[in-house]
């Protein structure tokens, strides 16, 4: 995932319909603007709005989510669900 937000701190519509259907740690801290280990010690202790999968020993979040959190309710957000 490259540079992810504009000019503006927004999310581009191609950008958002590019988003794999699951974001790693690193690429959801990148959306929030905040680092990497902050978003393993929100899930340590249980604090974060969007409740990680974790398979394995690794910890994904389902895009969906993430985009409304953002304010996005994009074409993406209700491609998601007809499928």
């Amino acid at each position: 995932m490259s540079a992810l937000l504009d000019d503006h701190g927004r999310l581009t519509k191609d950008e958002i319909e590019s988003l794999p259907r699951v974001l790693t740690p690193s690429e959801f801290a990148r959306l929030f603007g905040v680092g990497k280990s902050t978003v393993y010690d929100a899930i340590g202790t249980g604090r974060l709005p969007i409740e990680p999968i974790r398979i394995g020993n690794r910890w994904m979040f389902p895009t969906l989510p993430v985009i409304r959190l953002l304010g996005y309710e994009a074409d993406r957000a209700a491609a998601e669900e007809g499928r």
